[in-house]
């Protein structure tokens, strides 16, 4: 488990996913939201911790990986 940004969650339909840094891009990695308390959200999935999540994924160009 890995705590992010509330806001790096990206909410599509019933699925959540945030965005994670890969060379000069992102890659959207599902995981599902295991609890969230103000501007903190607590994710399940296969996030490394040295994973780095985007902070806002509404201000990454292209969200679905291609930005």
């Amino acid at each position: 488990m890995k705590v992010v940004p509330a806001r790096a969650l990206l909410l599509e339909g019933s699925e959540v996913a945030v965005l994670v840094r890969e060379g000069e891009g992102h890659r959207r990695q599902p995981v599902k939201v295991v609890g969230q308390s103000g501007a903190d959200a607590l994710v399940h999935g296969p996030l490394k911790e040295s994973d780095a999540v985007a902070a806002d994924a509404a201000r990454i160009p292209a969200a679905g990986g291609e930005g």
